[in-house]
């Protein structure tokens, strides 16, 4: 971006007017100096749908809905499908996933 001088009167500079080259240095010196560092961004949580706590053994559904493996399988066990979306899961479609944020 190419920087425009404005210019003014003496009168004008006399005022205290200031070009826009000179309003815009400052402002770049003092946004420099007050930048503050920038916290790490925590890692994301993921909590099981059906029993709200901390993901245990991640496992995904054919559909891509991720539960505890504890939990979807008891789940299954007593209604063949996925508790999110209701299509139809067996035990044999679920995949055991590896998120990096968990524990």
């Amino acid at each position: 971006m190419r920087k425009r001088k404005i210019h003014v009167n003496q009168s004008d500079e006399d005022n205290g007017a200031e070009t826009y080259t000179q309003k815009n240095k400052k402002h770049s010196r003092t946004s420099k100096r007050n930048s503050k560092a920038v916290a790490p961004v925590e890692e994301p949580k993921f909590y099981c749908p059906i029993c709200m706590c901390p993901l245990t053994e991640e496992t995904s559904t054919k559909c891509g809905h991720i539960f505890c493996n504890s939990c979807i399988k008891k789940a299954i066990s007593h209604q063949p499908s996925c508790p999110s979306c209701r299509k139809h899961v067996t035990a044999s479609d679920l995949i055991r996933i590896y998120l990096p944020t968990t524990e």
